[in-house]
C-alpha cells in the first residue's frame, strides 16, 4: 500500500512539473500601441527564486495589476514620461523605473526577484527591445 501511495504522489509531482513546464510556453504576442498611444509593457520570466513573490505594479501611482512569476502585463499610454514602481514586503521593498515612451514606441521592462529579508526584493528594469522580445518568446 505505501508503496502505492508513493507511486501515485510521484505520479502527480510529475503532472505539476509537467503543469509548469506548459505554463512556461506563453507564445504571448506583444500588441501593437494604438494610434497616438505608447505601450509600456512588464514582463517577469519564470524563476525559482521567489516564484510566489507578487509584484504590484502601478504607474504615476495607479495600479496596473500584479506581475507573477511567468507573467506579461502591458499598458497603453499617452507620449511622456512615466514612472513604474513596484513593491515587496521586504527592507528593500521598492523599486522604480522612469521611462519616456513616444507615439508608436514600446518600451520594456523587466521584473526581477533577489534574495531579501524577510521575503524576496521585485526589482524593475529597464530592457533594450531585442532583448525584451527574446526573453518574451522564451516564456
Amino acid at each position: 500500500m505505501k508503496r502505492r501511495d508513493f507511486l501515485l504522489s510521484a505520479s502527480a509531482v510529475s503532472a505539476l512539473a509537467a503543469c509548469g513546464g506548459a505554463q512556461g510556453s506563453l507564445n504571448y504576442q506583444i500588441p501593437q500601441p494604438r494610434a497616438g498611444e505608447g505601450l509600456i509593457v512588464l514582463y517577469r520570466p519564470q524563476s525559482s527564486l521567489a516564484a510566489v513573490l507578487q509584484m504590484p505594479i502601478t504607474v504615476d501611482g495607479t495600479s496596473i495589476g500584479s506581475l507573477a512569476n511567468g507573467s506579461v502585463l502591458t499598458r497603453g499610454v499617452a507620449p511622456g514620461q512615466y514612472l513604474v514602481q513596484t513593491t515587496a514586503p521586504s527592507v528593500d521593498g521598492v523599486s522604480n523605473v522612469s521611462v519616456s515612451v513616444g507615439a508608436g514606441e514600446t518600451v520594456f521592462i523587466r521584473g526581477e526577484t533577489a534574495l531579501g529579508w524577510p521575503t524576496g526584493r521585485a526589482k524593475l528594469v529597464s530592457v533594450q527591445a531585442s532583448q525584451a522580445r527574446t526573453e518574451i518568446g522564451r516564456m
